[in-house]
């Protein structure tokens, strides 16, 4: 199922698994399809300054897992919202 992530590796949580994989690809992508990268983070409703000033200021070994902690931030603030609005 493609909406799953498989099972981390034993003693390796969901979240440091997230920052095993994510860098990785978003390295992927910012060499070779920027404007997909940029897509996918607008999707996740990543704030566009924020990416922005990341991507104008940030050493370029410091991106790909500044914008992972990004991502990862963004989805806990969703599950946030969706809990307290649920309730």
């Amino acid at each position: 199922d493609p909406d799953q992530l498989p099972v981390p590796p034993f003693g390796e949580s969901r979240e440091e698994e997230l920052h095993r994989l994510l860098p990785p690809l978003i390295r992927s992508l910012l060499d070779r399809d920027m404007p997909r990268l940029l897509n996918a983070l607008y999707r996740i409703d990543v704030p566009e300054a924020k990416v922005s000033a990341i991507l104008s200021i940030a050493e370029p070994h410091s991106i790909a897992p500044t914008l992972a902690q990004l991502i990862i931030d963004r989805e806990y603030q969703k599950i946030e919202t969706r809990k307290k609005y649920n309730s």
